[in-house]
């Protein structure tokens, strides 16, 4: 079984080629070819470091993107949904381990496990810090 432990590429060199230069078949080629794992890794490094450092608008980051997002998508369905799943596991560990992982959820992130939505959130703790004395102030 090919490799779903995200890592940097042996290949870096070859990815760093394909990933500069024109989208062409070297890129498909080396999807086809590499591990998934690592794969994984060059590609979504990439995407990050393009929308990290191109500032300029209309700086053709979203096209560029959008076809390295194709090359994952082909890469994720050629795995199948267990794979799939244990390469997301592994890049999250592999982010973790790196120091840079954020985690950011939405407001009903948490709605199906019984949490309050944000207005009912707020509602709470104002009624909270009132019974406990405090002075709520409406800020303009």
């Amino acid at each position: 079984m090919r490799s779903l432990v995200v890592r940097p590429s042996e290949r870096c060199e070859e990815w760093r080629d394909a990933l500069e230069g024109k989208l062409d078949g070297r890129l498909t080629r080396l999807v086809d070819e590499d591990e998934p794992g690592p794969a994984l890794c060059e590609i979504t490094t990439y995407i990050n470091g393009q929308y990290r450092f191109d500032r300029a608008p209309g700086g053709g980051v979203r096209e560029k993107v959008s076809q390295l997002q194709t090359e994952l998508a082909r890469l994720r369905r050629r795995l199948g949904w267990a794979q799939q799943r244990d390469l997301d596991l592994s890049l999250l560990r592999y982010v973790r381990e790196c120091g840079c992982l954020s985690v950011v959820l939405g407001a009903g992130a948490s709605k199906g496990a019984g949490a309050p939505l944000w207005p009912d959130l707020l509602r709470l703790i104002i009624e909270t810090a009132r019974a406990k004395g405090h002075k709520i102030v409406r800020i303009a």
